[in-house]
């Protein structure tokens, strides 16, 4: 798929194609759906872009419409582009505190911004929430994480790399968004799955995947795989409510669960590879480089699971740094793997038994 890249060379959309047309009209028209439009109704779009969906919004409604996005040129282009007496795009940083300052809005509304505001969204959810008059309302669009695309895109750092992803962005499931708004003082927020139609897909196909996907989201489980979460949440007066201790507790549980995952993983291919090296290559005399071998490609897979799924740590910075210090406490790690199997081999030796038979697998299950 083709993609429009921002000033610093990262992706910020899809190329113009008949596919990415019909689907960016119809998610502008999903976020009208959840309006109540008058003359009077101030909308703001975060991350416009080049301005389509501001300029749709702006040519089906009679709101007042402001498209923001901190790339110069994407707002150049649009300014060019697009012209109507209630629509406006201006050069904004959401990001930066002083962001719209005095204004005020109905509708807080995007389409895949939030999550290039992953590292910041307490920050961006407060800002929101004094842009938003009395009852106001976010409506936004962003990669579902489940996604079987999105999921691999942001989560290696491979094709992180080969999706021109910026170093900071990231989807999020949908407990994850519900969860954020939550804590950020939001009510009465609703996330459903949404949108199986691919952009760049050949113009023949649009229509049979405009069929088959609303079928699918309204299936359990397929539902699941949809390209977008379609985020909805109103504006609470009131000072933000201090986090949950009941989503702290899932989240530190979630945590933990990931961190077992990733070292049961590690712990089989160790196990698994030592098997390999022993009894299906049959180098038993060379046993000890095969426990090395297994043991650095187990070190391998787990520091990858670590850093970038349980503790989604997609930095760049500090990646030596890190791969240092694993490597060195794994080095006492391995020492003591070895000695343990060499004990077992010479004990089990003394007493008869062949230590190639079952136990060398035991005993690397016992170092594990």
């Amino acid at each position: 798929m083709a993609s429009i890249k921002d000033d610093r060379g990262y992706n910020q959309g899809f190329a113009p194609a008949t596919s990415t047309t019909v689907r960016m009209s119809r998610r502008t028209d999903l976020l009208l759906s959840e309006m109540n439009l008058t003359q009077d109704t101030r909308i703001l779009e975060l991350g416009c872009g080049t301005g389509e969906v501001s300029y749709w919004m702006a040519q089906r409604s009679p709101a007042q419409v402001l498209g923001t996005d901190l790339c110069i040129p994407f707002i150049e282009e649009a300014k060019k582009k697009y012209q109507l007496p209630n629509l406006r795009y201006e050069v904004t940083d959401f990001n930066d505190p002083r962001a719209l300052v005095g204004m005020q809005f109905d509708y807080i509304v995007g389409n895949g911004i939030l999550h290039h505001l992953y590292p910041n969204l307490d920050a961006v959810f407060a800002r929101m929430r004094r842009l938003l008059k009395e009852n106001g309302k976010i409506i936004f669009l962003e990669p579902n994480f489940y996604n079987p695309y999105v999921y691999l895109i942001f989560s290696f750092p491979t094709f992180r790399a080969l999706a021109k992803l910026e170093p900071s962005e990231m989807a999020f499931s949908k407990r994850f968004i519900t969860d954020a708004l939550s804590w950020a003082g939001f009510k009465d927020i609703r996330v459903d799955y949404k949108d199986f139609l691919l952009p760049g897909i050949p113009s023949f196909l649009v229509q049979p995947s405009i069929m088959i996907g609303t079928v699918l989201e309204k299936l359990p489980l397929f539902k699941q795989a949809a390209q977008s979460l379609f985020i909805r949440a109103y504006h609470s007066s009131g000072v933000a409510p201090p986090p949950r201790e009941d989503s702290i507790h899932r989240e530190k549980f979630r945590l933990i669960t990931r961190y077992g995952i990733s070292g049961a993983t590690a712990a089989a291919i160790q196990i698994v590879g030592l098997y390999i090296w022993v009894s299906v290559l049959g180098l038993t005399r060379q046993y000890l480089l095969g426990v090395v071998i297994a043991y650095c490609v187990a070190l391998f897979v787990a520091f990858i699971m670590q850093k970038y799924w349980t503790f989604r740590d997609y930095s760049r910075d500090l990646i030596v740094k890190q791969v240092f210090w694993y490597t060195a406490i794994s080095l006492g790690n391995l020492g003591l793997n070895a000695l343990i199997l060499h004990t077992s081999k010479v004990v089990l030796e003394s007493n008869g038994l062949n230590f190639f038979q079952v136990w060398y697998l035991v005993a690397q299950i016992f170092a594990v």
